[in-house]
């Protein structure tokens, strides 16, 4: 009986272990020489919060997001540091770097907008995805350094194939504001996250977002 037991709890652990196996990505991060910088500490903190985040009861979806090496820099020979077009996305998007930082991003979703977005990471169709996102935030209630971990792993799970989310506000993948409350994701983007666009079956959106707030 003692046998039997033990090989039913080991098949148990065995079926256990590959839901809560951790995943780690260790991001290289870029950033434009003309754009104040972000320091070690403040970068380890908003890669910290948004691991986190993912890990909370609700989520628990183990994925950590760390620092891979010193934060680098890029220049205007290499990438510009407003996007105002697709030629100035795609150059960013090239740019050797999991996470690259600018001043602005007018371009995104393959439209200009004056008023701009705080991250993107819409790509033409094919290219892989990137982190692409704003220095400073947008001003408006949801303004600070609270926030940059939302955004990060918001444009984060876009790059494993998440796409925008219709049904929920309070999803990180809402293509409204972010705001301290914008942190659900389901067991099915955790999947995408850990196993990348390559896994992820989740389809996009069947319309349009409709926002009466600023979205991403």
């Amino acid at each position: 009986m003692e046998t039997i037991i033990a090989i039913v709890c080991l098949a148990l652990l065995l079926w256990v272990e590959p839901a809560s196996a951790q995943q780690v990505y260790s991001l290289k991060v870029s950033i434009h020489k003309d754009v104040p910088p972000l320091t070690k500490d403040q970068l380890d903190e908003a890669l910290d919060r948004a691991s986190k985040l993912l890990k909370e009861p609700g989520n628990q979806c183990n994925v950590t997001l760390k620092r891979n090496g010193s934060i680098e820099t890029f220049d205007f020979d290499s990438a510009p540091k407003t996007i105002k077009n697709l030629d100035e996305l795609e150059a960013v998007h090239r740019v050797p770097a999991d996470v690259k930082i600018v001043e602005s991003i007018h371009f995104c979703m393959g439209r200009y907008d004056k008023e701009g977005w705080w991250g993107c990471s819409w790509r033409t169709e094919g290219l892989p995805k990137t982190v692409i996102v704003v220095r400073g935030m947008h001003p408006g209630p949801v303004v600070g350094r609270d926030t940059r971990f939302l955004l990060w792993a918001h444009e984060f799970g876009h790059t494993k194939g998440l796409h925008h989310r219709l049904d929920d506000e309070r999803a990180l993948m809402t293509p409204c504001a972010i705001g301290t409350l914008t942190r659900r994701i389901t067991n099915d983007e955790c999947s995408c996250l850990k196993d990348g666009p390559a896994g992820c079956p989740i389809p996009p959106p069947s319309q349009e977002p409709t926002c009466s707030v600023r979205r991403q």
